[in-house]
């Protein structure tokens, strides 16, 4: 599907779609652009980005998923606007950000950034619950 889009010198291997499906799930993961994630200004915030296929390498396969390479089928004179939409991207995309978001879940762990004047953490019934009150030095 990928490889009928590019030439054959640069077709895509196994190991590269899994390395594209890398960072996919980064993207989701971080909810950065690619152009952000790859940005050498950001490396230290994104190691992964260093392991990661090239920038460039990144784009032509995406530009080969694009839907607006593939034949109309219905005979219609619209337009597609380049990096439209596609239905089993976007599936894919969707199973990427629930899978993204069963890694980030940590059970047993409620997380909650609290006003003082909302809420005191001093009560025994916090500590059943297993709460942390944990300082925010931004608010002092």
């Amino acid at each position: 599907f990928v490889n009928a889009r590019l030439g054959a010198a640069v077709a895509v291997t196994v190991d590269e779609l899994f390395e594209f499906m890398e960072v996919e799930l980064w993207l989701s993961f971080y909810h950065v652009t690619p152009s952000f994630f790859f940005d050498n200004a950001n490396r230290k915030q994104y190691p992964s980005a260093t392991s990661c296929m090239t920038f460039d390498r990144y784009r032509s396969i995406l530009a080969a998923l694009n839907t607006t390479c593939r034949p109309e089928t219905d005979g219609s004179n619209q337009w597609a606007a380049p990096f439209s939409p596609d239905r089993d991207t976007t599936y894919a995309a969707e199973l990427i950000r629930r899978l993204c978001a069963d890694i980030g879940l940590i059970s047993w762990t409620s997380i909650a950034s609290l006003d003082n004047d909302l809420i005191r953490l001093r009560s025994a019934s916090v500590d059943d619950v297993g709460l942390a009150h944990i300082r925010n030095p931004k608010k002092g």
